[in-house]
């Protein structure tokens, strides 16, 4: 039987569903973790001081509709905290609760363990050297891209929180997102 070679596009979304997934086995050890995309697309980004609903989808470089998916769950967990901005009467601001903080800081260090087992496993210079490629690649990219994978389709424009924003050179310097 002949080994093909995998398109780059199936390889990589191999590592992040194995990463993933070793990461989900090490949650069900710790009831009430979030999932890795909860984590990546909006508790990284949030602490106790409040946030302005609007400044998310930039914060997190996902899409309104996404932010407002993750903020209904977020709530319904006791994760955050969400209310008027004082002195407006539909502006919003988010935080995380104690809880909330909990569980970020749970996942960031779930995050690191799943990494220190991917060193056991495959090595520390073939996990420097597939992380150093990934830089490399991810270095080029004209644009900023969200820390997970979430979409809703082709069809949705605001992949990246919005409409397309050139670099600017600061200071502080900002990526094109």
């Amino acid at each position: 039987m002949s080994r093909r070679t995998l398109p780059l596009s199936v390889a990589l979304a191999r590592v992040l569903q194995a990463f993933e997934a070793d990461y989900d086995i090490g949650r069900q050890a710790q009831p009430g973790l979030s999932t890795l995309p909860y984590y990546a697309n909006l508790l990284r980004v949030l602490d106790a001081r409040s946030v302005p609903v609007a400044s998310l989808p930039e914060l997190a470089i996902v899409t309104e509709r996404a932010i407002r998916m993750a903020l209904v769950k977020a709530d319904r967990a006791g994760w955050v905290d969400i209310d008027l901005v004082p002195g407006y009467k539909s502006r919003r601001q988010a935080a995380l609760t104690a809880l909330g903080i909990e569980v970020r800081d749970a996942a960031a260090e779930l995050i690191e363990d799943t990494t220190r087992q991917w060193i056991d496993r495959f090595g520390t210079e073939a996990m420097l050297s597939l992380q150093d490629c990934l830089r490399s690649l991810v270095s080029q990219f004209e644009l900023e891209l969200p820390q997970y994978p979430s979409g809703y389709g082709q069809g949705d424009p605001r992949a990246t929180g919005g409409g397309w924003l050139p670099a600017e050179a600061g200071p502080p310097a900002v990526p094109p997102r």
